[in-house]
This record gives C-alpha cells, structure tokens and sequence, in this order.
C-alpha cells in the first residue's frame, strides 16, 4: 500500500477503515464508492450503481453496476492489517505524538512487511522517546519474521534492553516456540527483566497498568453497591449491562465512521449518554419484569439474573457475531508521554480521568439525597421506595428502576 501521489489529494482513512471498499469482478481491483463516502466532495450515485474512485490516486476509476462489483467484508483480521498499514505509512510524520502512535500500532502487528521501512524511519528519528518505541516495534517484527538467527538474537536483545511489560510479554510468546541458542537467549532475557525490573521503570509501568484496570472496575463496582446495597438483589447480569454500552459505543462509532467521519473525534461524548439510556432501559425492562417479583428473596434474584445474563450474552453474540469488537481511539486519546521511564498512554489516562468524575459525582448526589452522606440501609420495601424514581410506581411493589444498575456503564 502507498500513499496517494498528490501531497494535497487526502489519504482516505475513513474509507479504508469502513465499510465502502468494493472489489471490481472484472479488472481485478479495489475501489471505493463515491456515493457511500462520507469525505467525498460530491457523493452522488451513477444510475443504479456506484462512481469509483481508485484509492491510491483518488481519481476517479470510472462506473460500476451493483452487479459488477462485490463488498469487501472487514472482520478483525483485515482491520488489523489495515491498522497496521496505517501505522507504517505515518511513520515518517512530522509530529511526533503521530509517530509514536504508527509504532506502537506496528509492534501490535508484528508485520514482518514493515522492517523496512522501520529501519527508515529509525535512521531519521531523531526523538529518543519515539526512537524507543519504534526500536520495541522493530524487534517485534523481526521475531515475527523469517530472518536469520543472529537478527532475531539481536531483537531478543533490544527487547530486553527495553524491559516494559510490552516487552516482557512478547518475549514470553516468543520462548514457547522459539528452539536452539533462541530459546535459551530468551529465557535469558524474560529472567533479566523479571528480576530486575526497577531500572527500566517496568514497576511503575504495572502499577499504571493496575490503576486503569482498576478504574474500569471502580465503575463496575459503584453499580454493584448501588444494586445489592439499596435493592438488596445479587445483580449476576451486572457485567451484561456494562457490555450492552460498549456495544452502543461500537454502533456508534461504526456509525459516525461511514456517515460523518469527521465528527469521529466527538464519537465517545456521542455515545457516553446513549450508553447510559439503552443500559438504563435495559435494567428497567429486568427490574419490572422480573426482579420486582424478588425482593427480600436475594439468591433467588443471583440465579434470575444469571439466566438473564446468559440470556443477553446470546443476544449479543447472535447480532455481532461471536469474534470481538473494537472501539477506537479519538486523537485525543491516542498516543503516550514518559514521565522518567514510565510510558503513560493517553487512553489510560482519561479512562481514570472518568472514573474519579463518576465517583465524584455519585459522592455529591449522595451527599445531597443524605445529609450524613451515609447510603440507605438494605430494605426494598423502605430505601428502595425514597428513591426519586419510585414515585412512578406508587401504589404497586416498590421498586428502583435500572439507572443505579445502568451507572457503570
């Protein structure tokens, strides 16, 4: 893959990451369709079929029938390719957050296809923060390659130089298949960073690494408090209603990418309030349908809602298909800084970032709902019915709706 031959002509990203790529039966090649694409100056149809453009030159390649051509269907497979496509062709950026961002998307990869360019843009990289990165990406590519012992001891031993868990965990892969002075070269070296893992800042790294894990689990957990705490009911579907707004996030971005790409930067505070609604409608739709028949009977509520969950899990993967799904990254999101040698992923970042915004905003609404600030006791019939939400089913079996189980997500 190259870059278009005009500097000015747009790379068409959007295209090639959505879904308007159509393989043209008849000359054997890969266009895309102007009356899909959102960048397009003027999408418009021809007739009954589609105006091609050729996604190299961005000229115009001529017309096709629906017939003549066929889609060209992305699983996670071609993105990944595609992805790390990308990553090649911005290695040579002028910003250096860009840089860093292809590189790390070649050491995801592993495409032995970009050594060569990696070696340029290595002989041109004059940031030491960026060099490290793509020399990790270069080793990974050569492991991953068919190239000479010697090249992949010498990878071996810059990924042991490096000593990041990133590292650490591509070594251990490698060691389960490698054979001969390999094998032993990377056991040398797994031992190296595993023993000494102060100098290269490998501790820090994983208590950075704990620390958004742990964010993502502080959302989950609020949820789970909420529930158990003020309904009194084991909630086994709990992590069903985080995935229900992962997904919306998904069809959303998934959205935004073929019909406004440009606005795919703003895709999360898009899907951060639609989240919420379809996890809330969700838990409503459980809570009165089969958790109000439950209260002050709490395993009877654990093995409900487990079916439930059971239920969901089916649900998903008959309408997205078994393989995962993945929501990217804005700009604002992609991309790292070092503090010493501790590498510091945006995406992390602003995951804990977000955490502590709900955490302190459940805080005040407690704190404002409750003088002492102090959760209401466990009784469904009592804390349940102070809820401002219960007022809709006075007069009936007092009960919260799925908000408080929606919040996590």
């Amino acid at each position: 893959m190259t870059r278009p031959s005009s500097r000015s002509a747009p790379w068409p990203r959007p295209a090639i990451r959505s879904s308007h790529r159509h393989w043209r039966r008849s000359a054997k090649v890969i266009s895309i369709s102007a009356s899909r694409t959102a960048w397009c100056s003027s999408p418009k149809k021809a007739g009954k079929g589609y105006a091609l453009i050729d996604p190299l030159t961005l000229e115009p390649a001529g017309e096709a029938g629906k017939r003549d051509v066929s889609k060209i269907k992305v699983n996670n497979r071609l993105r990944r390719t595609i992805r790390s496509a990308l990553g090649a062709l911005t290695l040579m950026a002028k910003d250096p957050a860009v840089r860093r961002a292809a590189a790390e998307a070649v050491f995801k990869a592993k495409d032995p296809e970009s050594i060569e360019i990696l070696d340029a843009a290595l002989a041109a990289e004059t940031d030491d923060g960026v060099r490290g990165v793509m020399e990790q990406a270069h080793a990974a590519a050569v492991l991953n390659s068919d190239l000479d012992e010697a090249r992949k001891l010498e990878a071996v031993q810059t990924l042991s130089t490096m000593g990041n868990r990133q590292a650490l965990s591509l070594l251990i892969g490698v060691q389960s298949s490698a054979t001969g002075a390999l094998r032993d070269a990377t056991a040398e070296a797994i031992g190296k960073i595993e023993k000494n893992p102060s100098p290269p800042g490998i501790s820090g790294q994983n208590i950075w690494y704990g620390l958004s894990l742990g964010s993502v689990l502080l959302l989950a957990a609020i949820g789970l408090a909420i529930t158990f705490g003020v309904m009194g009911v084991i909630n086994m579907a709990h992590g069903e209603m985080v995935m229900i707004g992962a997904y919306v996030t998904f069809m959303v971005q998934e959205l935004i990418r073929s019909a406004a790409p440009g606005l795919f930067d703003y895709s999360l505070f898009i899907a951060l309030p639609l989240a919420f609604l379809a996890s809330a409608l969700v838990g409503i739709a459980i809570e009165r349908g089969v958790i109000r028949w439950l209260y002050g009977r709490p395993l009877e509520t654990l093995l409900a809602t487990w079916g439930i969950s059971l239920i969901l899990q089916q649900a998903v993967r008959t309408l997205f298909g078994p393989t995962n799904r993945e929501v990217g990254n804005p700009d604002w999101m992609s991309g790292a800084f070092d503090i010493g040698q501790m590498t510091v992923t945006y995406n992390r970042m602003w995951i804990i970032v977000f955490a502590l915004l709900v955490f302190a905003g459940l805080m005040l609404v407690l704190k404002k709902r409750r003088p002492s600030g102090s959760t209401p006791a466990p009784s469904p019939r009592t804390a349940a019915w102070r809820l401002p939400w219960a007022s809709a089913h006075r007069g009936s079996t007092p009960s919260p709706s799925g908000l408080a189980r929606a919040l996590p997500a």
